[in-house]
């Protein structure tokens, strides 16, 4: 069985699919089920994220941007993926725990990030990502508190993938209001999927 293969048959039901959420800027959000007992655990984690990210990436290509859908993929010199030939379509890539997400845009920078909260986020996790709106997050209990910041951080990771630069761009340091659909980030534009989404995803794009 080819990567491909495995990949696709490790997708559960789809999510999201090519949801247009602004004009030429598309998304798609994907579950991956249990891998078999068959194949060795450790292994299989990391290839099954990064192969199947890139599976639901050309399965959304094929839908909004088919001249690209086969392009081979490249890096930029900070580690964003781009078509290079095609410079005009621009992606993103995300993936945490058992979900993978993909974005692709049109003539715009875009940038997408998918969270799984983490138990435990209180305290200084809080004070660095929420910044002065910590003291709105550290009154909340402990489940509700490690959502919201799963809904900030993806906000502040897809800015910054969107703006090309990962977590040199320093993330943390962006400001996010909690309990927030959208807002904007400079030149960017950036949307919470909240009430669409089973898990914390953002997508942030020129605009």
């Amino acid at each position: 069985m080819s990567p491909q293969e495995v990949a696709r048959d490790i997708f559960s039901a789809a999510e999201i699919t090519g949801l247009e959420i602004a004009s030429q800027v598309w998304i798609s959000l994907r579950r991956t089920d249990d891998v078999g007992h068959s194949i060795a655990a450790a292994g299989v984690q990391r290839y099954r994220q990064s192969d199947a990210v890139r599976v639901l990436l050309r399965q959304l290509m094929a839908e909004v941007a088919p001249e690209a859908a086969d392009a081979p993929l490249a890096r930029t010199p900070a580690g964003a993926p781009v078509v290079e030939a095609h410079p005009d379509v621009r992606i993103s890539l995300s993936h945490d725990g058992n979900w993978v997400a993909a974005a692709v845009a049109r003539g715009r920078a875009v940038g997408v990030d998918v969270q799984v909260p983490v138990g435990g986020s209180g305290g200084r996790l809080v004070r660095r990502c929420a910044g002065r709106y910590a003291g709105l997050l550290e009154v909340l209990p402990s489940r509700r508190l490690d959502t919201e910041i799963a809904w900030v951080w993806s906000v502040q990771e897809a800015c910054v993938k969107a703006r090309g630069v990962g977590l040199q761009g320093r993330p943390w340091a962006l400001d996010v209001p909690p309990f927030t659909a959208s807002g904007r980030f400079g030149s960017l534009c950036w949307r919470s999927l909240r009430g669409s989404a089973p898990v914390p995803l953002a997508v942030a794009y020129e605009g």
